[in-house]
């Protein structure tokens, strides 16, 4: 038996943490929204998607500079065969476009 399955995880987490090692938890998609430090910082954010309608989605964990960003995720990320982008879509000239794909 693997070492890590001989104790819960939440021990594991305190062990670590009293060692000096950074971690947390891994989580489920549901638990991620109820984790009291994605509600403190405001992370779950609404978007709408085209094809799915309204969401909330976790933003992204990491803020550079003097603090997180208070601009709310702008749009849901593209869908298969998309490019997340309309404005560099309009600037894609390569080779490697898709033939009949037509620029923007």
């Amino acid at each position: 038996m693997p070492v890590t399955r001989q104790k819960p995880s939440a021990e594991w987490i305190a062990l670590l943490n009293e060692a000096g090692v950074p971690c947390g938890p891994i989580y489920k998609i549901n638990e991620s929204f109820a984790d009291p430090q994605v509600q403190h910082l405001a992370m779950a954010q609404p978007v709408h998607s085209p094809a799915l309608g309204d969401l909330t989605i976790l933003g992204h964990p990491v803020s550079f500079g003097a603090g997180r960003s208070s601009d709310p995720q702008q749009r849901a990320g593209a869908g298969p065969g998309q490019r997340g982008d309309p404005d560099l879509d309009r600037l894609y000239e390569g080779p490697d476009r898709r033939p009949g794909q037509a620029a923007e």
